[in-house]
Protein backbone atom coordinates (compact mmCIF):
# COMPACT_ATOMS: atom_id res chain seq x y z
CA UNK A 1 0.00 0.00 0.00
CA UNK A 2 1.23 3.59 -0.88
CA UNK A 3 1.37 5.97 1.68
CA UNK A 4 -0.15 9.08 0.20
CA UNK A 5 1.05 12.39 2.18
CA UNK A 6 -2.51 13.42 2.02
CA UNK A 7 -3.47 10.01 3.79
CA UNK A 8 -0.47 10.67 6.31
CA UNK A 9 -1.95 14.12 7.40
CA UNK A 10 -5.26 12.75 7.52
CA UNK A 11 -3.61 10.23 10.54
CA UNK A 12 -0.96 12.56 11.53
CA UNK A 13 -0.33 15.89 12.86
CA UNK A 14 2.86 17.47 12.30
CA UNK A 15 4.33 20.25 14.89
CA UNK A 16 7.48 21.51 12.88
CA UNK A 17 8.42 23.80 15.81
CA UNK A 18 8.83 20.93 17.77
CA UNK A 19 9.46 18.43 15.66
CA UNK A 20 6.82 15.68 16.80
CA UNK A 21 4.03 14.16 15.32
CA UNK A 22 0.82 13.73 16.96
CA UNK A 23 -2.29 11.27 16.13
CA UNK A 24 -5.48 12.71 14.84
CA UNK A 25 -7.59 9.35 14.33
CA UNK A 26 -7.25 6.34 16.30
CA UNK A 27 -5.12 3.73 14.40
CA UNK A 28 -4.88 0.82 16.70
CA UNK A 29 -6.62 -0.03 20.49
CA UNK A 30 -4.11 1.52 22.48
CA UNK A 31 -3.65 5.19 20.39
CA UNK A 32 -5.02 7.71 21.97
CA UNK A 33 -5.87 10.83 19.46
CA UNK A 34 -3.86 13.74 20.31
CA UNK A 35 -0.81 11.66 21.71
CA UNK A 36 2.64 11.98 20.51
CA UNK A 37 3.47 9.35 17.72
CA UNK A 38 6.27 6.64 17.92
CA UNK A 39 8.21 4.18 20.40
CA UNK A 40 12.12 4.72 20.46
CA UNK A 41 14.42 1.59 18.51
CA UNK A 42 17.94 2.65 18.44
CA UNK A 43 17.02 5.82 19.17
CA UNK A 44 14.78 6.49 16.16
CA UNK A 45 11.27 6.96 16.85
CA UNK A 46 8.82 4.23 14.95
CA UNK A 47 5.57 3.32 14.72
CA UNK A 48 3.45 0.54 13.36
CA UNK A 49 0.98 1.41 10.59
CA UNK A 50 -1.25 -0.91 8.65
CA UNK A 51 1.17 -3.63 9.77
CA UNK A 52 4.17 -2.00 9.07
CA UNK A 53 7.01 -0.48 11.11
CA UNK A 54 7.71 2.86 10.01
CA UNK A 55 10.55 5.40 11.21
CA UNK A 56 8.30 9.07 12.38
CA UNK A 57 11.40 10.95 10.70
CA UNK A 58 10.17 9.39 7.06
CA UNK A 59 6.39 9.59 7.63
CA UNK A 60 7.86 13.46 8.52
CA UNK A 61 9.58 13.85 5.29
CA UNK A 62 6.44 12.02 3.07
CA UNK A 63 4.18 14.62 4.65
CA UNK A 64 6.43 17.56 3.76
CA UNK A 65 8.13 16.60 0.60
CA UNK A 66 5.70 14.27 -0.75
CA UNK A 67 8.08 12.37 -1.76
CA UNK A 68 9.86 8.64 -0.44
CA UNK A 69 13.19 9.64 0.67
CA UNK A 70 16.12 7.64 0.23
CA UNK A 71 17.55 8.57 3.31
CA UNK A 72 16.96 10.79 5.52
CA UNK A 73 19.81 12.33 7.62
CA UNK A 74 19.65 14.15 10.89
CA UNK A 75 21.99 16.53 10.23
CA UNK A 76 22.71 17.38 13.76
CA UNK A 77 22.90 13.86 14.61
CA UNK A 78 20.66 13.63 17.48
CA UNK A 79 18.05 10.59 16.17
CA UNK A 80 14.55 11.98 17.60
CA UNK A 81 15.12 15.85 16.65
CA UNK A 82 12.79 15.48 13.79
CA UNK A 83 12.38 19.30 13.07
CA UNK A 84 11.64 19.33 9.19
CA UNK A 85 15.47 22.04 9.22
CA UNK A 86 17.35 19.32 10.56
CA UNK A 87 16.20 16.27 8.43
CA UNK A 88 17.25 16.26 4.86
CA UNK A 89 17.08 13.39 1.60
CA UNK A 90 20.20 11.82 0.59
CA UNK A 91 21.82 9.27 -0.99
CA UNK A 92 23.19 6.42 1.37
CA UNK A 93 27.02 8.13 0.49
CA UNK A 94 25.76 11.27 1.44
CA UNK A 95 24.31 10.16 4.61
CA UNK A 96 27.70 8.28 5.34
CA UNK A 97 29.38 11.95 4.79
CA UNK A 98 27.79 12.91 8.39
CA UNK A 99 28.36 10.36 10.84
CA UNK A 100 28.95 10.90 14.47
CA UNK A 101 32.03 9.72 16.05
CA UNK A 102 32.74 6.39 16.11
CA UNK A 103 32.50 5.14 19.78
CA UNK A 104 35.77 2.74 18.90
CA UNK A 105 37.71 5.62 18.14
CA UNK A 106 40.76 6.17 20.48
CA UNK A 107 41.88 9.26 19.97
CA UNK A 108 38.30 11.10 19.22
CA UNK A 109 39.17 12.00 16.19
CA UNK A 110 37.28 10.69 12.87
CA UNK A 111 39.95 9.74 10.44
CA UNK A 112 43.00 9.94 12.33
CA UNK A 113 44.58 7.02 14.17
CA UNK A 114 47.48 6.23 15.99
CA UNK A 115 50.46 3.70 13.92
CA UNK A 116 53.81 2.10 15.44
CA UNK A 117 55.94 1.74 13.17
CA UNK A 118 59.51 0.04 15.11
CA UNK A 119 59.49 2.66 18.21
CA UNK A 120 58.06 5.92 16.85
CA UNK A 121 54.11 6.49 16.58
CA UNK A 122 52.96 8.06 13.35
CA UNK A 123 49.65 9.72 12.51
CA UNK A 124 47.59 8.66 10.01
CA UNK A 125 44.80 10.32 8.10
CA UNK A 126 42.74 8.93 5.50
CA UNK A 127 38.64 8.99 4.51
CA UNK A 128 36.50 6.49 3.02
CA UNK A 129 34.59 7.01 0.26
CA UNK A 130 32.05 4.71 -1.62
CA UNK A 131 33.63 1.67 0.13
CA UNK A 132 37.63 2.71 -0.48
CA UNK A 133 39.93 4.75 1.57
CA UNK A 134 41.43 7.66 0.05
CA UNK A 135 44.05 9.81 1.13
CA UNK A 136 46.02 7.61 3.45
CA UNK A 137 49.38 10.00 4.76
CA UNK A 138 51.36 9.20 8.10
CA UNK A 139 52.65 12.29 9.93
CA UNK A 140 54.60 13.15 12.81
CA UNK A 141 52.40 15.10 14.70
CA UNK A 142 48.22 15.25 15.34
CA UNK A 143 47.77 18.53 14.23
CA UNK A 144 49.30 17.51 11.14
CA UNK A 145 46.82 14.31 10.22
CA UNK A 146 44.10 16.37 11.51
CA UNK A 147 44.49 19.36 8.80
CA UNK A 148 45.06 16.48 5.87
CA UNK A 149 41.76 14.76 7.07
CA UNK A 150 39.81 18.10 7.13
CA UNK A 151 41.45 19.06 3.24
CA UNK A 152 40.26 15.43 2.26
CA UNK A 153 36.78 16.27 3.97
CA UNK A 154 36.45 19.78 1.90
CA UNK A 155 37.84 17.74 -1.17
CA UNK A 156 35.68 15.03 -1.24
CA UNK A 157 32.07 17.00 -0.05
CA UNK A 158 32.09 15.28 3.94
CA UNK A 159 29.55 17.31 5.72
CA UNK A 160 30.59 19.63 8.57
CA UNK A 161 29.07 17.91 11.35
CA UNK A 162 30.69 14.71 10.21
CA UNK A 163 32.69 13.30 13.04
CA UNK A 164 31.42 15.61 15.87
Amino acid sequence: MELSSKLLKEIYRYDGIAGKLYYRVKTASRVIVGDEVGSYNDGYLQTQLFGKMLKVHRIIWKMEHDENPEQVDHINHIRNDNRIENLRNVSSQVNMMNLSKSKRNKLGINGVYEEKIGSKIKYVSSIRVNGKILGKKRFDTIGEAVEHRNYLYDKHGFHENHGI
